[in-house]
C-alpha cells in the first residue's frame, strides 16, 4: 500500500482510505490476486493425469496421528475457502474455468 500511496502523492497524514486509492490508482487488492493465482494453479492440478506427481502430492492424506491443538491450514483449506465464491467442479472446461476464477482489473 505504501507504493500505491507513493505513486499517488498521498501521505498518512491525508488521512486516505486504501480502497480509495486503490479506486484512483486502479488495482485489485492483493487478496483477490493471490486468490485468482491459487485457483488457475488448481486448475492446472485438477487437469493433469491420475498418475501424475502433481496431483498426487495435492491430493495424498497425512497418515498418523495429529499434534496438538489448531490443524494447520494446507493449500487444498485455502483453495475450498476460495471455491466457496466458485463452483470448483468447472475445472475440465477451460474457457469456462478461465472466466470464472479469473476478474479483470478495473478500467
Amino acid at each position: 500500500m505504501r507504493c500505491l500511496r507513493a505513486i499517488r502523492g498521498v501521505t498518512r497524514r491525508d488521512r486516505m482510505k486504501n480502497e480509495n486509492i486503490r479506486q484512483e490508482v486502479k488495482v485489485v487488492e492483493m487478496r483477490e490476486k493471490i486468490r485468482e493465482s491459487r485457483l488457475r494453479w488448481y486448475g492446472h492440478v485438477k487437469r493433469k493425469t491420475e498418475d501424475d506427481l502433481v496431483r498426487w502430492a495435492a491430493e495424498c492424506r497425512e497418515v498418523g496421528t495429529r499434534r496438538r491443538g489448531r490443524p494447520r491450514k494446507r493449500w487444498m483449506d485455502c483453495v475450498r475457502d476460495d471455491g466457496r465464491q466458485v463452483d470448483l467442479n468447472r475445472v475440465g472446461d477451460r474457457v469456462m474455468w478461465r472466466a470464472v476464477s479469473r476478474r479483470p482489473d478495473p478500467p
